[in-house]
């Protein structure tokens, strides 16, 4: 008697699920909104002020990408030192 009443909920939970989008033409606000939101990026896009900003944008970012790079080679660096380090002081003892 449990398991088909734990059975019935699972369906009836899908069902209230699934019906969210099917009721009162939710799909076609969906839809709406979605054209509404490209239409207004593509204006954006074809905006030169937007596009000034977004190659700022891009612009800043290559140079963190690039001081970021830096910082790990010179972490890399410093770690390879550390471990040739290691490696020259253990030498005489294994000698």
């Amino acid at each position: 008697m449990m398991q088909s009443r734990k059975r019935y909920c699972k369906i009836m939970y899908f069902k209230e699920e699934y019906s969210m989008f099917d009721s009162n033409g939710s799909k076609l606000c969906l839809f709406a909104a979605g054209v509404v939101v490209g239409a207004g990026a593509y204006a954006l896009i074809q905006n030169g002020t937007a596009k000034k900003a977004a190659v700022a944008v891009m612009s800043k970012g290559l140079e963190l990408q690039e001081k970021v790079a830096e910082m790990a080679a010179r972490a890399k660096e410093s770690a390879e030192d550390i471990v040739a380090e290691a490696k020259a002081a253990q030498a005489p003892v294994n000698g």
